[in-house]
C-alpha cells in the first residue's frame, strides 16, 4: 500500500491529516465557500462534512484515506482528500480546465502552482446519469460519464500526490 508523506506536501503550510474531531473546523471552512458547492449542487451541512471525512471507495482501507487539512497561522486555508495507492488520469484535459480555472482567478491571488486530477463525485451524480439512460431520449455518451464516474472513485492517489508536489515546488 501507498504511503503519503503529508510533511513534504507544503514547505508554505501546516498540514496535517483530519479526522471526525475537525469536523467543525472544516464545515465552518467549507460553508464559506458557496461557489463550490453552489456549482455542484449540493448544499454543505456538517453530516454532509462527515461523511466526506470517513468515506471510501470500494476496496479501499482507512489507512489509505488522507483529509488533509492546509493551515496558515493555525487557520485552515485548505483541505485534500486524498486515496493513497491508485492509477492516474488525463493531463491534457486537466490541464484545459486548470486554465480556464486560472483565468478566472482575481489577479489579486499568487498561484503558485497548478495541478488538477480526476476526483470523486457525489454519488447523486451516477444516480441521475442511470436514470437519464433510463429515457428515451438521453445523450449517446452516458456509459461513458458513467465509466468515468467510476474511474474517478480512485482519486486523487499516490501518483496525484507526487505529481502535486512537483507541480507546486517547482
Amino acid at each position: 500500500m501507498d504511503r503519503i508523506e503529508i510533511g513534504k506536501l507544503s514547505a508554505a503550510y501546516d498540514v496535517r491529516r483530519l479526522g471526525l474531531a475537525d469536523a467543525p473546523v472544516v464545515y465552518a471552512f467549507c460553508k464559506a465557500d458557496t461557489q463550490y458547492y453552489a456549482r455542484c449542487g449540493a448544499e454543505v451541512t456538517l453530516a454532509l462534512v462527515e461523511h466526506d471525512l470517513t468515506a471510501l471507495p470500494p476496496g479501499v482501507s482507512p489507512e489509505q484515506h488522507y483529509y488533509l487539512g492546509f493551515f496558515t497561522r493555525g487557520t485552515l486555508t485548505a483541505v485534500m482528500d486524498l486515496i493513497a495507492g491508485y492509477p492516474g488520469g488525463s493531463e491534457a484535459y486537466f490541464q484545459r480546465i486548470l486554465d480556464n480555472a486560472q483565468r478566472s482567478i482575481d489577479p489579486s491571488n499568487t498561484v503558485i502552482g497548478t495541478y488538477m486530477c480526476q476526483g470523486r463525485m457525489p454519488q447523486t451524480v451516477r444516480e441521475r446519469y442511470v436514470k437519464m439512460k433510463g429515457q428515451p431520449e438521453h445523450p449517446a455518451n452516458l456509459d461513458a460519464l458513467i465509466e468515468n464516474f467510476d474511474r474517478a472513485l480512485s482519486h486523487p492517489d499516490g501518483e496525484d500526490l507526487r505529481a502535486l508536489q512537483e507541480a507546486v515546488l517547482r
